[in-house]
């Protein structure tokens, strides 16, 4: 080629001539004569890119093959995962299941022990329950100071219902511990009321009680 221009060499009878060919007319074109074939350079070269890159893009069977190794491993992973945080969340319910379990037993025997059977009485500020009269400077004082006032006070023995605890009688109601007396002992009440004959209309009963 010279000038831009492919010189084509053929020979008729013996004789060499010489036959000019724009180069331009032989672009990814393919020239025989006689023995000789002269192909465009530029059409090579985009002819063995095509190819190489579409050797890149189909993958050999070694490379499926490792892809398909790859994806169940990650299958495995991902399920071996999964089972994992499953029997996590298998064994945080039944932990939650076992202690829900134990605080209804702690509170239902906490319910059982606040309610007990007590024998109930009654006194009244006088003489025959107090030995006081009134004038006297503690007359209708209890043990703790306050006022015995009916409906609200009791007397227990303080070293099973300490002064201040609360406590409610079946088929009497509620009422403050406040007094104390002597012949208080043990699982034992003295309601307060103001009369003597209210007392001994009330008499002596085992009531259960539930300390609140």
């Amino acid at each position: 080629m010279i000038g831009g221009l492919l010189y084509e060499t053929t020979f008729i009878n013996s004789e060499k001539t010489k036959n000019v060919v724009p180069t331009s007319q032989v672009q990814s074109t393919e020239i025989r004569t006689g023995r000789t074939e002269a192909v465009s350079r530029g059409g090579l070269h985009r002819y063995s890119s095509i190819e190489s890159k579409t050797q890149e893009h189909v993958p050999t069977n070694e490379t499926l093959s490792r892809r398909i190794l790859q994806r169940n491993e990650e299958k495995r992973f991902n399920l071996a995962l999964i089972s994992e945080r499953t029997q996590q969340k298998r064994q945080s319910i039944e932990l939650l299941n076992t202690y829900t379990d134990r605080l209804s037993n702690l509170s239902r025997n906490t319910r059982l022990e606040s309610i007990k059977t007590f024998t109930v009485t009654a006194y009244s500020p006088g003489e025959e329950s107090t030995g006081k009269q009134p004038g006297h400077p503690d007359y209708k004082k209890t043990a703790t100071g306050t006022l015995a006032t009916e409906g609200r006070t009791v007397a227990a023995d303080f070293s099973i219902l300490p002064s201040g605890s609360r406590v409610f009688i079946e088929g009497v109601g509620e009422r403050v511990v406040e007094d104390t007396g002597g012949a208080i002992i043990g699982n034992r009440l003295d309601l307060y009321m103001e009369s003597v004959d209210e007392c001994n209309n009330f008499g002596v009963k085992e009531l259960r009680v539930k300390i609140l």
